[in-house]
């Protein structure tokens, strides 16, 4: 009865043995040839995805060399300054 649904019909059984699996009593396939095909359906998938994919687009940085001009749009575009302190010496 534990093999059965609630209407009665059987449940097929999964079973491992001996490096196969087993449904309801047949060999179907071998464990390794059914990672294989699972890694072979991977790839595909991401292939597939990865070619979908858009690149954003490049936007040029305008660096700006005025410390008074700088301070200005940053504080009327809310966005923070990064100060950049080079000595070749």
């Amino acid at each position: 009865m534990e093999n059965t649904d609630l209407w009665g019909v059987p449940r097929p059984a999964l079973h491992y043995g001996s490096g196969r699996f087993l449904i309801s009593g047949r060999r179907t396939m071998k464990k390794s040839s059914a990672i294989a095909a699972l890694m072979v359906f991977c790839a595909i998938v991401l292939v597939a995805v990865g070619s979908q994919a858009q690149k954003p687009e490049a936007t040029e940085i305008h660096w700006l060399t005025d410390m008074g001009t700088a301070l200005q749009r940053a504080k009327s575009e809310n966005k923070p300054i990064l100060l950049d302190f080079f000595n070749p010496n």
